[in-house]
């Protein structure tokens, strides 16, 4: 049986839309756009360590997936003629689960590190709490990687290979 775009289907491609748009990467992980980019790393030490709340400012998309899934949801609700109440409920509540869900998936904390570098140079970096792994203490030594003003604290573990801490430590 040929694949056709009834109804039903429309449905199957707004919630797979709706799954794929709300995919969110981890802290520890790179992102494609950071393939073939050079970064430089200057090495310090975490001087403090304290968690933030980290707000997030809509995007939209949620609530654009959302309506959308409630548009084909309720065409399929109201018998296929469209009902327009089922439709303008299910678009309304499509919009307000995509909006939520957005909201919860990038709302969250963060780590605020005080840093001085080895250079005497001191700064503060803001970055998600890592899935893995765990937090930098206060003392302990780190790299910065730095690629054109975006700044992550990583530990000295994560250094590349063939590259060592110039302080032997």
């Amino acid at each position: 049986m040929p694949f056709s775009l009834s109804r039903p289907n429309w449905v199957l491609i707004f919630f797979t839309l709706t799954l794929v748009g709300c995919q969110s990467t981890k802290n520890s992980e790179f992102n494609a756009s950071e393939l073939g980019k050079s970064f430089t790393i200057n090495f310090g030490q975490v001087v403090s360590v304290r968690e933030v709340p980290i707000g997030y400012h809509e995007s939209g998309k949620g609530i654009v997936i959302g309506g959308m899934a409630g548009i084909a949801g309720g065409s399929v609700v109201g018998s296929g003629g469209g009902n327009v109440l089922s439709v303008l409920v299910a678009t309304a509540l499509g919009m307000a689960l995509g909006s939520t869900t957005e909201a919860l998936l990038h709302d969250g904390r963060g780590i605020e590190y005080g840093i001085e570098l080895d250079s005497g140079i001191k700064m503060t970096i803001l970055q998600n709490i890592p899935k893995q792994g765990s937090v930098p203490a206060v003392g302990e030594r780190i790299f910065v990687r730095n690629a054109k003003g975006l700044q992550r604290v990583l530990p000295l573990t994560a250094l590349p290979a063939g590259i060592a801490d110039p302080m032997g430590k």
